[in-house]
């Protein structure tokens, strides 16, 4: 149970930075877009970025881990959030709009990876517990939801250039999420075999419980992007 409770705690942990990295990012992104581009308009394309990398990761994030194992897809995706939050600071230190919408498509990728935390804690955890160590890893997201914002307002103006300090930390929260994985302990997966029929995806995703759920997560999404 304590080797668990580890396991957890650590993945809890690692959720809660990946929050934060995406609360202060949703946060400072537009803001920091107005100093690079004249046109309004595109304000908000490094969010953008940030949801369309997120989307295009999640199918090889599984596969990398399927391959490799859940503790270096964990290190690979914080390396993508270091290299992006960089990306970001240099963006604004060099005044490149695009290379801003670029790291935010690397923070992006950061959190399609994190998104397995949860089932990391599912496979840790035995049939009694399961449920407690999904819910507990979650529960370190509400460290984002509460620092996220006093986050970015108090590193906006740290340095000469506005919002540069707000990715710097964000690339060090992702750093120290990448040396906390060194001491992730996972068992290994065991693979089903599949057997009868296996459905394509196309056939899955016409199913109108899957419908269903991803309309309910494009509104729950588009609500919290909103209220940020």
């Amino acid at each position: 149970m304590a080797s668990i409770r580890q396991t957890v705690f650590i993945l809890s942990t690692a959720q809660g930075l990946l929050s934060l990295n995406g609360v202060t990012l949703v946060a400072v992104s537009a803001l920091a877009a107005t100093l690079l581009t004249e046109n309004r308009d595109l304000a908000t394309l490094p969010v953008s970025g940030y949801a369309v990398g997120a989307a295009l990761a999640t199918l090889p994030a599984s596969l990398i881990m399927q391959r490799w194992g859940r503790r270096s897809g964990f290190q690979l995706g914080a390396l993508l959030g270091l290299c992006g939050g960089l990306l970001c600071a240099f963006a604004l230190w060099y005044k490149q709009f695009w290379l801003l919408c670029c790291g935010c498509t690397f923070a992006g990728f950061y959190h399609a990876f994190g998104q397995q935390y949860r089932f990391a804690a599912a496979d840790a955890a035995d049939e009694l517990w399961r449920s407690r160590a999904i819910s507990y890893t979650l529960a370190g997201g509400i460290l984002g939801g509460v620092l996220g914002p006093e986050l970015s307002k108090w590193s906006w103006n740290l340095l000469r250039t506005p919002y540069t300090a707000s990715y710097l930390s964000l690339a060090l929260f992702a750093l120290f999420s990448w040396l906390l994985m060194f001491r992730l302990r996972l068992p290994a997966v065991q693979l089903l075999q599949e057997t009868g029929a296996v459905r394509s995806l196309w056939q899955i995703a016409a199913q109108p419980a899957y419908l269903v759920a991803v309309v309910a997560a494009v509104a729950g999404s588009g609500v919290m992007t909103h209220m940020r």
